[in-house]
This record gives structure tokens, C-alpha cells and sequence, in this order.
């Protein structure tokens, strides 16, 4: 297999990965957005004017949580319905993950274009091994997200700790293969 066609391959398995989970982030800001309307709390003032208008009520008083019909503005400190509030945790949870994952997988890109310079390594081999931990810790940050949502423990740790030892296979192949 030839270096060009290799990374070639790299770049398409790397592309559906970080496309998955960027629908999947998308999907939770979405699902922050569901909860906020659902809940009526608003993080900013315009949002809450914006939906007490489109609920036909016109009202914008106040921005305390005893105005139901204008809703409510999130103040700082402030208790966040629980729906809004996990939303908001899972959100926050991919990320802070996402940067991990980026890196981890940067790390092995250059990994792999080091030792097909080199020859030092099979580079199919190695272009498989990178792909399943890539794919398999895709996998389970949806798993993950899944038990989260349901509140589902010990599955929601044992996803987490699942993907960061995925993260840490993949850091210390690229390593073994860039020597």
C-alpha cells in the first residue's frame, strides 16, 4: 500500500469520526435549546422576549421565575430545571472530551505519516489498529451519551473509562510507532 493511499485511508476514517461526534454535539446544543424552550428558562433576555412574542403574550416585565408567561432568564447561581441542567452537563461533558479526542488522533496521523516515511512499521497494520480505536471510542462517547440521558450508572463510567483507555492505546501506539 503506498504512502499516499494510506493516509488517504487515514483521513476518511478520521473524517466520519469527527463528523459523528460533531452531530452528536449538535444534537445536545439542540437538546439544550428543546429544554430551555420546554422548561421556559432563557440564558439571555432576548431569548426570553423572543419567546414570550411568539407565545402571543407580548409580556416582558420582569425577569424573575414568577413570570411564567415571559419566562424566565437564568441568573447567575440560579437553580436550573433538572432536564436543562443534565442537557447542559452533557453538552459540557463532549466538550471537554472533544479536544482529547482531536488530539489523540492528530497524534496519530502524524504517527503514522512518521513511520511510513521510515518504513519502520506496517503501516496497514497500523492504519487498522488506529482505525478501530478511533471508531470503537466514537462508539462508545454514543454509548455513553445514551446512558447518560437515561441516567444509567455503572454503564455511564464504565463508557467514560472505556474511552479514555481507548484514547490512552491510541496515544501510546501512535508513540510506539513513531519510534
Amino acid at each position: 500500500m503506498g504512502s499516499e493511499d494510506t493516509t488517504s485511508k487515514l483521513y476518511i476514517v478520521l473524517v466520519w469520526c469527527f463528523a459523528a461526534l460533531m452531530v452528536k454535539l449538535m444534537a445536545l446544543a439542540f437538546n439544550i435549546g428543546f429544554q430551555r424552550s420546554r422548561s421556559n428558562t432563557y440564558a439571555t433576555p432576548e431569548d426570553a422576549r423572543l419567546a414570550a412574542a411568539r407565545k402571543g403574550t407580548g409580556e416582558y416585565a420582569s425577569l424573575t421565575h414568577d413570570n411564567e408567561a415571559a419566562g424566565t432568564v437564568q441568573q447567575a447561581g440560579g437553580e436550573e430545571p433538572p432536564e436543562l441542567a443534565r442537557a447542559i452537563r452533557m453538552h459540557n461533558n463532549d466538550l471537554e472530551n472533544a479536544p482529547l479526542f482531536i488530539g489523540a488522533a492528530m497524534c496519530f496521523v502524524f504517527a503514522v505519516s512518521v513511520a511510513n516515511v521510515q518504513e519502520a512499521v506496517s503501516v496497514t497494520a497500523s492504519l487498522w489498529v488506529g482505525a478501530v480505536l478511533l471508531c470503537a471510542y466514537v462508539f462508545l462517547r454514543y454509548v455513553y451519551t445514551f446512558c447518560y440521558y437515561m441516567e444509567l450508572q455503572p454503564w455511564r463510567s464504565l463508557c467514560f473509562l472505556g474511552g479514555q483507555l481507548l484514547l490512552a492505546g491510541l496515544m501510546g501506539y501512535s508513540l510506539v510507532i513513531s519510534l
